[in-house]
């Protein structure tokens, strides 16, 4: 082997540890990256649990709410059902 053939394989194989270098630097920015995204969803799920968890709270409160307010018109609806049943038999049509 003449000693410019030694230096052309010198050359390649420099360049391969070159790119192999290059490839493992860009594997541990990657796994950074990833790392760093599976934390971000780990974060956006406990938010996302809160409000769901929020949102089912809310929703037994409002569904209390509207049963007493059904409640209350239903009582109010009999009241005036009751004061007009007493005043259907009352003459309104006669002035003093």
């Amino acid at each position: 082997m003449s000693f410019n053939h030694l230096e052309l394989l010198n050359e390649k194989v420099q360049a391969l540890i070159n790119r192999c270098d290059h490839y493992h630097q860009s594997n541990q920015e990657l796994e950074k990256i990833v790392t760093d995204l599976e934390l971000a969803i780990m974060e956006h799920e406990d938010v996302i649990q809160q409000l769901k968890d929020e949102n089912h709270s809310l929703r037994d409160t409002y569904a209390t709410i509207i049963e007493e307010l059904t409640a209350e018109i239903n009582t109010y609806k009999t009241r005036v059902e009751s004061i007009l049943g007493t005043l259907e038999g009352v003459d309104v049509s006669a002035t003093s």
